[in-house]
């Protein structure tokens, strides 16, 4: 692992024990499934 991919993710998480990165994730889904609504986007919190 780079150490610019470490800082990366260290900076996008609120805390160490933060291991879902909740706007990589919300990334994800819409690429993975555009057609899914934001309401349903933010169920799996």
């Amino acid at each position: 692992m780079s150490v610019g991919a470490f800082t990366e993710s260290a900076a996008e998480r609120a805390d160490d024990g933060e291991v879902v990165l909740a706007r990589r994730l919300r990334d994800a889904l819409t690429r993975l499934n555009p057609e899914l609504p934001a309401e349903e986007q933010e169920d799996w919190k």
